[in-house]
């Protein structure tokens, strides 16, 4: 750490924690007048050129305040580091918060700050004398604000004017920042990454990675200076925070209509990856506050996105339209749960949905709440070189698709493979291996059957089992699948967890078949839902070929459920057809095939 000799001017090193006390200056820069490392290094201190320069001034009033401080040394950010060392550079920015805590005391030069009136502190004329001032827009004078205990305001005149301690609630105000953090009286981790974020969502830095470079030593990171990587910086800001701090908060950032995003849009929604690509995103978010402790999530970096273990929510959009998935993030004002909309672009990958704002989720209006891991994408993947310019982002990823149509009182409750699975168009996407792979997915519904066929418990549980469905339609391929009966009994339980594990070792879909097979899982379209006199009630499903290009950009198969009423006696037993016409393709034989024949 090099430090200026008061007297002398002239610059000393220091190594390790043998530092002295020394004062620390905080001011904006002035292009081309500031006096730098080299000029003070190379002159003869007071006799310098380099006090030709305007920002000589700043170093002088520094170093005599200092000394009627009864201190031997200050510290200046324009000349007290060798920016043509990039590990020096690396290192000074990496400790600045540290330095500016250390300090014995922090002189703040406000040179748009004339006329000041001490009495100003006590009245109400103080925010409105200071509030414009430049130093309170900068990204690098926010930690410069928080980190030392003792903080001296000065006018353009060198004039001292007030305290941090003094003024603490105007500043307070000024900043968003929470009045016992400026006054050390709470520390830094009692505000929320959200809340950190927001004191610098209106501050600018002249070099765009500097932006969240500054931010470093509030959230206690260090990363390497990559000067040239622009936007990335922030990037890369929020993937160390992630990797060091498990607050959910970083996720809760909001757009405004008038920012620059990378948003694809389409005609009713925009997405956008779950990383804010600036600090002006977390501007809005003060009152973000975390979750409990209990509520925390495990976060892992990898180079597919972001991936997290969480509970999500699923609010109901509507008749007809499905639900949306909510991940929740932090509470607001009277203890409010908020989260973000998240939509699933297949495998597993998601997006976030309409980042205007955040949804208020309150516990009456989640259907279910599923534990999910999935990979949040931080940013939208580029578009595919074959996606027509008319494609919005979700149709781009629909290539092959099976849609699920319910009546009313029929809702999904378990969804295999979930990685797949939509649900706000409840469908499926294609499997990630055709043709190799024919696809399977299945399904556990909960149904209420219509009176009076309703049981005694009120709702029906079947699954649901589709094969050979990752071909568009008319490649000559046709689904095969099954509805399944579910009462909770022990093999009913083994069908579902043997669901789990195609899923989590990524079963295909023989495999999973050959399961059903072994379980009598026998092939039906419908099944006996009920009794009432002479009359049964059936479940019936049917699977065909519709085109629907808000969908899917083929051709897509729409699975339907109805309810029919049938005499009883016209109610035959289900047949196991066997499952031997699957398409299984080359690679694979048929589970019931042992010998290498099918007939």
């Amino acid at each position: 750490m090099w430090l200026i000799h008061v007297e002398t001017r002239q610059l000393e090193e220091f190594i390790g924690l043998e530092v002295p006390h020394y004062a620390i200056l905080s001011h904006t820069w002035v292009t081309g007048q500031e006096v730098t490392f080299q000029e003070l290094r190379n002159s003869s201190g007071l006799k310098s050129t380099a006090t030709t320069k305007n920002g000589w001034q700043k170093i002088d009033r520094t170093c005599r305040q200092a000394a009627r401080d009864g201190l031997e040394y200050a510290w200046v950010d324009t000349c007290c580091i060798d920016k043509s060392s990039s590990a020096e550079l690396s290192e000074a920015i990496n400790s600045m918060f540290r330095w500016y805590k250390r300090a014995t005391v922090c002189y703040v030069f406000l040179p748009d700050l004339n006329g000041f009136s001490v009495s100003e502190v006590e009245g109400e004329g103080l925010q409105a004398s200071i509030e414009h001032c430049r130093w309170f827009t900068r990204s690098w004078t926010l930690q410069e604000l928080i980190a030392p205990m003792h903080v001296n305001f000065y006018n353009q005149d060198w004039e001292f004017c007030f305290t941090k301690e003094t003024a603490s609630r105007v500043l307070a105000r000024i900043t968003g920042i929470d009045v016992d953090i400026l006054n050390h009286k709470k520390d830094l981790s009692a505000a929320s990454v959200a809340q950190k974020m927001s004191w610098a969502g209106t501050r600018r830095a002249t070099r765009i990675e500097d932006e969240a470079y500054s931010l470093l030593g509030i959230f206690g990171i260090n990363m390497p200076m990559l000067y040239g990587e622009e936007e990335r910086a922030f990037l890369r800001l929020q993937a160390e925070i992630i990797s060091s701090c498990p607050d959910p908060t970083i996720l809760a950032w909001m757009l405004r209509s008038e920012t620059s995003e990378n948003i694809s849009k389409g005609p009713e929604d925009s997405y956008t990856g779950v990383m804010a690509s600036s600090p002006v995103a977390f501007r809005d978010c003060a009152e973000v506050k975390s979750l409990s402790d209990q509520s925390l999530f495990d976060f892992t970096m990898s180079n597919r996105g972001m991936r997290l273990r969480a509970q999500f929510g699923l609010l109901p959009l509507g008749k007809a339209k499905g639900s949306c998935l909510v991940l929740p993030l932090c509470r607001i004002r009277d203890n409010e749960v908020y989260g973000i909309r998240l939509r699933n672009i297949g495998g597993g990958r998601f997006v976030r949905q309409n980042a205007y704002g955040l949804v208020h989720i309150r516990p009456r209006q989640v259907a279910h709440r599923l534990m999910l891991d999935p990979f949040l994408l931080p940013q939208l993947p580029p578009p595919s070189t074959t996606a027509k310019p008319t494609q919005g982002l979700i149709l781009r990823h629909r290539h092959c698709v099976l849609e699920v149509a319910m009546p009313l009182g029929m809702e999904v409750y378990r969804r295999w493979p979930w990685q797949n699975w939509d649900e706000q168009d409840s469908l499926f996407f294609g499997p990630s291996r055709p043709p190799e792979d024919v696809g399977w997915a299945s399904l556990k519904f909960v149904a209420s059957a219509p009176r009076p066929f309703s049981d005694a418990s009120g709702s029906i549980d079947f699954l649901f089992y589709v094969f050979d469905w990752a071909r568009q339609p008319g490649s000559g391929a046709t689904p095969r699948w099954t509805i399944h009966r579910v009462r909770g009994a022990v093999d009913d339980r083994a069908i579902e967890q043997m669901n789990h594990e195609a899923v989590n070792d990524s079963w295909n879909a023989y495999w999973v078949a050959n399961r059903l097979v072994s379980n009598g899982v026998p092939e039906q379209h419908s099944l006996v839902a009920g009794t009432s006199g002479k009359d049964a009630l059936l479940l019936v499903s049917t699977i065909r070929s519709v085109e629907d290009a808000e969908k899917c950009v083929n051709p897509l198969w729409r699975v339907e459920f109805s309810w029919n009423v049938v005499p009883r006696h016209q109610v035959s037993k289900a047949s196991n057809r066997g499952w031997k016409e699957i398409n299984w393709g080359p690679i694979w034989r048929p589970p019931w095939d042992v010998n290498g024949d099918s007939s």
